[in-house]
């Protein structure tokens, strides 16, 4: 009887220990497996790029493309693309308006066909006794009635139903502005309460933690790679030497390929050429920064200054 049980404590066991080693070996796929990017395109009067991020050797990818002011992109996962659901244009939404708007109009025009035809009709009536004349328009009245009530509400039904879209459609246009300003003010006050605790004296310290901290991620996340050809010009000699010497002055772009082409003779501006930039991005460093912070008191501080003034 205790082997048994010795068995079956063995094998939770085991089974235990694979599902923390499945767990852990994700763990680390997650936190050390980099996520890989790179773009590359033109400048001249419109800016193109194309490029990729993908992760775990393209297993999960994403392709985009960047072309006259359009954003364009799709995911693929072991190089195929998932299906998405159709999208309904616009002229097809228009398409299938159309006939319900005629069936409401013929539906109003049928209306008020019938209820000239009940007219035409109680005229057309021959001419009985006062007595009778009396009790026949009295149902006459009664049926003009209720065939006023059976065919005016439905014009008027249509035509309520349009406006009420339409106050409905303005109404919300209007809560849409009024929220954006309402959120334009707030973010206006968050920053004025943030540029007033970043300039106290006491905060000094935690200003300069997450400056570092903020560098210390641009190292990890920042291009691996960046190859260049530019050609540009300000159309003034002078000016075009002076932005040259500026770059000249930084030294960041000569850890990497620039090629940089000052073009004295233009009369115009204008900046031209390629580019060709990749880079990853490692989970792990962004947990180390996490964990960084939340040790060191003054920034938890600092932080929970900025998300209760927010």
């Amino acid at each position: 009887m205790t082997a048994v049980l010795l068995t079956i404590l063995k094998i939770i066991g085991i089974v235990l220990l694979v599902i923390l080693g499945i767990m852990l070996f994700l763990l680390a796929v997650l936190l050390f497996v980099p996520v890989r990017y790179s773009v590359k395109g033109t400048v001249d009067n419109n800016i193109t790029a194309e490029g990729k991020i993908s992760w775990l050797c393209s297993i999960f990818r994403y392709d985009f493309t960047f072309q006259e002011q359009e954003l364009n992109g799709e995911v693929r996962i072991f190089g195929f693309r998932p299906k998405k659901k159709e999208r309904v244009s616009e002229e097809e939404l228009e398409e299938e308006a159309v006939p319900e708007v005629k069936d409401g109009v013929e539906e109003v025009v049928s209306d008020l066909v019938s209820a000239a035809g009940e007219e035409d009709k109680s005229e057309k009536t021959p001419i009985k006794p006062e007595q009778d004349q009396e009790v026949d328009s009295h149902k006459g009245k009664q049926n003009r009635k209720s065939s006023d009530k059976n065919s005016r509400p439905s014009g008027k039904n249509i035509f309520m139903r349009m406006w009420d879209k339409i106050k409905s459609f303005m109404k919300k246009i209007k809560n849409f502005f009024i929220g954006i300003q309402k959120r334009l003010i707030s973010f206006k006050e968050f920053v004025v309460k943030v540029k007033e605790i970043v300039a106290d004296t006491k905060n000094q310290y935690a200003v300069r933690r997450l400056w570092e901290e903020l560098l210390y991620l641009l190292k990890h996340f920042g291009f691996r790679k960046i190859h260049t050809e530019l050609t540009f010009a300000l159309a003034d000699p002078a000016l075009t030497g002076q932005v040259l010497g500026i770059l000249c002055m930084m030294p960041f772009l000569y850890q990497y390929d620039f090629h940089i082409f000052p073009d004295f003779e233009s009369e115009s501006y204008y900046i031209r050429g390629s580019y060709d930039m990749k880079g990853r991005i490692q989970l792990i460093f962004l947990l180390i920064t996490f964990i960084r912070i939340v040790a060191d008191k003054d920034l938890r501080c600092f932080l929970k200054k900025i998300l209760d003034k927010r």
